[in-house]
């Protein structure tokens, strides 16, 4: 039935997402985003396993919102030092463009993300 809850797996069946060092893995909870015709909304959880570093600055044309649910991670400059410690339930709406990384959990943390295209008129 739509709407019912879902037990989630969070102990095996992480993908590793294109682009992301083998440390980092995901689980597509609901949605999609189509890029190519920038529509859509995807709604995933994503694990750093401790020591995670992703040396990326990544910037992309859509929103995206992430929460900590558990853990914590380093936001770090080009040289490696902390711009921003992000404990758990910490939360963030970043717009589209705006560059973000490096990152590098020490700890290992879990998190909520979700990337979404405005409609037209929001």
């Amino acid at each position: 039935m739509i709407g019912d809850f879902n037990e989630i797996d969070v102990e095996g069946g992480w993908e590793t997402p294109e682009g992301y060092p083998p440390t980092v893995g995901a689980k597509i909870l609901s949605g999609g985003l189509d890029e190519a015709n920038r529509r859509g909304r995807c709604t995933l959880l994503m694990r750093y396993l401790p020591g995670t570093v992703d040396p990326r600055v990544i910037t992309h044309d859509f929103t995206e919102e992430v929460w900590v649910l558990d853990g914590e991670m380093d936001w770090l400059d080009a040289d490696g030092g902390i711009v921003q410690h992000i404990p758990k339930n910490s939360y963030v709406c970043r717009p589209p463009h705006v560059p973000h990384g490096p990152f590098r959990s020490l700890t290992g943390c879990l998190i909520l993300v979700t990337f979404y295209y405005a409609d037209k008129g929001e």
